[in-house]
């Protein structure tokens, strides 16, 4: 927050911090595109030479672009409050492209400013020290550097009491089941819950199941399956999924780098499907070209993995607007009055839809969502806002 700090002193104002978010998600979308076309002209060098422009190729990114650009969850995690996860998700899009194109000491810089975003970070830094370290040929004690420094960083948050904005008591039934006692809920208490009792586990993905499905439409599916990309995309995923409130897979935000790094995994893997396909496919016509079938199979799986991500966006755009915070010109008149009224030294506790109104004070804090709770007092003046 600190470098976000310094912008806000510029412009104090709450729509600043929304602007920089929408800045820095079109950002990771755009290093996401430019993975897309490093794999692609990598292909297109291994197969043909360097020379070679291909309209397979062409098609492939503007599927990938498109997937980008018309996936419906991203727009919705824009649409409302700020997320640290936005800055995450460029970060190791950055770090994750630097890892690829074999550049191990930027990839820790990036690595390091993931971390930065918060402990969800040396989650997202786990997992992608744990692709490299597996499909990293020539790098991979890199990745395990990248493991070592992520766990050191999470046992320091998690040791000095910085993890405060965790939900970690939302996996209470992982760790210790829907009936029974419970106790403080810990990375290793969830960790022993699922190894020791996967049905718990499994039980919650198969009840969330469509919701999840939903989630990874705009990934390929396909970048589940990649070596470079699969630890990011089912640890964001999953934890997104397992946690008790079903919020994190319905607002997006949580699983914006599943969907940025899925996406780049899946054009990574559509060419060996492609070669998975073809090998079929000539076992019955064995007098057939091997590259036409190739391109043929190709052309497929781009055109299924399009079709889903077109029809999710129609089906979810429309909808979006509806769900918005809105605030209605009563209560905008109402917010104008109160906050002309309300003394500048005085301490602010909103409704947390109105909040952004107040947040260039210097004491404003939400109410809680379901009552209960205790405030320090930092001003004399302590003023309520509650909006219903």
């Amino acid at each position: 927050m600190w470098p976000i700090a310094a912008v806000y002193a510029a412009w104090p104002d709450g729509l600043t911090l929304l602007v920089l978010q929408d800045v820095v998600s079109v950002a990771a979308g755009l290093v996401a595109i430019r993975w897309v076309l490093d794999i692609l002209e990598r292909q297109a060098h291994d197969e043909e030479g360097p020379a070679t422009v291909d309209r397979l190729a062409v098609s492939t990114a503007i599927v990938a672009m498109t997937a980008v650009v018309a996936n419906p969850w991203l727009w919705q995690a824009d649409s409302f409050d700020f997320h640290m996860e936005t800055f995450a998700t460029l970060f190791l899009v950055l770090a994750g492209r630097a890892f690829w194109t074999h550049r191990p000491r930027a990839a820790l810089l990036w690595c390091s400013l993931v971390l930065c975003s918060g402990d969800f970070g040396a989650l997202y830094v786990l997992a992608l020290g744990l692709s490299v370290l597996l499909a990293g040929k020539g790098i991979r004690r890199w990745g395990l550097v990248a493991m070592t420094a992520a766990s050191a960083w999470l046992a320091v948050v998690h040791a000095f009491g910085m993890a405060n904005g965790d939900n970690l008591a939302g996996y209470v039934a992982i760790a210790y089941g829907s009936s029974g006692p419970t106790g403080p809920v810990t990375l290793g208490r969830i960790t022993q819950g699922m190894v020791v009792h996967p049905a718990r586990w499994l039980a919650v993905i198969w009840g969330k199941r469509g919701l999840l499905y939903l989630n990874v439409i705009p990934t390929g599916f396909l970048g589940l399956a990649n070596p470079w990309t699969f630890a990011v995309g089912a640890m964001v995923l999953l934890s997104a999924t397992l946690i008790g409130p079903t919020v994190f897979l319905q607002s997006g935000f949580q699983a914006l780098a599943a969907y940025a790094v899925g996406i780049v995994g899946t054009v990574g893997t559509v060419g060996i499907v492609g070669t998975v396909l073809t090998l079929v496919m000539l076992a019955g016509h064995p007098s057939r070209t091997n590259r036409g079938w190739h391109r043929a199979a190709t052309w497929l799986v781009g055109a299924g993995i399009l079709a889903q991500v077109l029809g999710l966006c129609a089906t979810m755009l429309p909808r979006h607007e509806r769900s918005w915070i809105r605030v209605s010109a009563h209560q905008a008149a109402t917010l104008r009055s109160a906050a002309s009224t309300i003394p500048s030294h005085a301490q602010v506790i909103s409704s947390d839809g109105v909040i952004g109104r107040f947040s260039a004070r210097r004491w404003v804090e939400p109410l809680p969502w379901k009552g209960g709770g205790s405030y320090a007092l930092h001003a004399r003046t302590v003023v309520f806002v509650v909006a219903s």
